[in-house]
């Protein structure tokens, strides 16, 4: 009798055995065996190429601005608020949202073109919304166009967009065009923008 319970023992234990092998042989055909990818790599790779290069058009041109800050910051100015700030970080991602809501205040306040002429109302909101993306794709969410965090920031969009929508700036828009003939030049001119085989180039808005 104890033969017959050993045997019966032995075999169920073989059997459970047989059956952990093959589950373990179904996990290996079910499931891909990857690197291990951050959220960052996630959202950059389900992200079209072109909205990735119009964030680093937008990023690029903050980065223009934020040097120049640097490099006339004196700490007794009016402006050492944001001069402090830009001294200590040198990445957006990284700021606190009053930090940002600060700088991104007096950048879309004194952001122009090379000529020193103001961007048209509609590149203004563009450049905001391509450096919220910008900041997306490293791993931070934020929004620019609600809440009370950067009130400050889209108080001073306003007035900027109204200003040059008094120069009228960018009003004679064509109905058809996707995006900005001054965002199309700098994309060129900064080597982000390049031609397919077709010689056409097509856009696609940069959504939030």
């Amino acid at each position: 009798m104890t033969e017959t319970y050993g045997s019966i023992s032995a075999a169920a234990t073989k059997l459970k055995s047989r059956k952990a092998m093959y589950q373990d042989k179904r996990r290996d055909h079910q499931f891909e065996i990857g690197e291990e990818k951050t959220l960052v790599d996630l959202a950059s790779q389900s992200t079209p190429e072109s909205t990735k290069q119009k964030a680093m058009w937008a990023f690029q041109l903050y980065e223009v601005w934020a040097e120049w800050c640097r490099s006339v910051y004196k700490p007794e100015s009016s402006r050492y608020r944001v001069g402090d700030i830009l001294m200590l970080h040198l990445e957006q991602h990284v700021m606190t949202e009053e930090d940002l809501n600060e700088v991104l205040s007096q950048f879309i306040a004194e952001v122009r073109k090379d000529q020193g002429i103001r961007y048209p109302p509609k590149t203004l909101h563009e450049l905001m919304s391509c450096l919220q993306k910008y900041i997306e794709l490293k791993g931070r969410k934020v929004n620019f166009f609600l809440g009370i965090e950067f009130e400050k920031l889209r108080k001073s969009l306003d007035i900027e967009m109204k200003c040059s929508a008094k120069s009228n700036l960018g009003l004679n828009r064509k109905q058809a065009e996707v995006i900005s003939v001054e965002i199309e030049k700098l994309l060129w001119e900064q080597g982000i923008l390049k031609a397919v085989k077709t010689r056409k180039v097509y856009y696609e808005r940069c959504f939030i």
